[in-house]
């Protein structure tokens, strides 16, 4: 959670304070995670105690590469009714096209002092992920459906399998896809080659589930 903390200035000085904008619960951006090209939002609250108007309020953006956006720093625009002492959101929208984790911090001024949210550090967040992908395995007999076999004639095991073929930036699910075979009820599947903590290449990430039927 972000938390408003000041730079260093004169002692009895009266200072500026960057704090969370009250609607993000936990940080300073929406929505956390998105696709590629989607438009996040960041946001941050600049107060006054004399009612001194900002100098500046800027946004450093640092990509998956660890570097900063486009190489500078954005300045921010006040949003709603300017009131310094009661504070001010300030706002910066950006579209993110680079898929990975990006992190970020805000920094104001009323020409004296500089402050930063947070005091030192990067936020971690948001995320820009592909939106999950469900395909057939290419498995022998799961070339055309994700079920094996398609029919029996006696009661035996059918194994219904899914995979998801996806570059994924975002901590991999530690179950698999709901696989609904029956009316009214799904089957958690059970990811076969078992759950890691993050995706960095192109995987074939199998899900499996075995249930035995009766005839028909």
């Amino acid at each position: 959670m972000l938390l408003g903390l000041r730079s260093a200035a004169a002692s009895g000085a009266a200072r500026p304070i960057v704090a969370r904008y009250h609607h993000y619960t936990t940080d300073g951006v929406n929505p956390d995670l998105a696709t590629p090209g989607s438009t996040f939002t960041f946001k941050v609250k600049y107060q006054h105690p004399d009612g001194t108007a900002p100098k500046f309020v800027r946004l450093f953006l640092y990509g998956p590469d660890g570097k900063l956006v486009a190489g500078k720093m954005y300045p921010m625009s006040k949003e709603g009714d300017v009131d310094y002492k009661a504070g001010v959101v300030f706002t910066k929208q950006m579209a993110l096209p680079a898929h990975g984790r990006y992190t970020y911090y805000f920094t104001a001024s009323d020409g004296t002092t500089t402050v930063r949210l947070p005091a030192t550090g990067r936020v971690t967040g948001p995320v820009v992920d592909a939106a999950p992908v469900l395909a057939w395995t290419g498995a022998t007999v799961f070339l055309a459906d994700g079920v094996n076999p398609d029919s029996r004639k006696v009661a035996g095991t059918f194994v219904f399998s899914v995979s998801t073929p996806t570059r994924r930036a975002t901590p991999r699910p530690t179950s698999g896809p709901a696989c609904g075979v029956r009316a009214g009820r799904n089957w958690r599947a059970a990811l076969q080659n078992g759950p890691t903590r993050r995706h960095r290449r192109l995987e074939d990430n199998r899900c499996e589930l075995r249930r035995a039927r009766g005839a028909g």
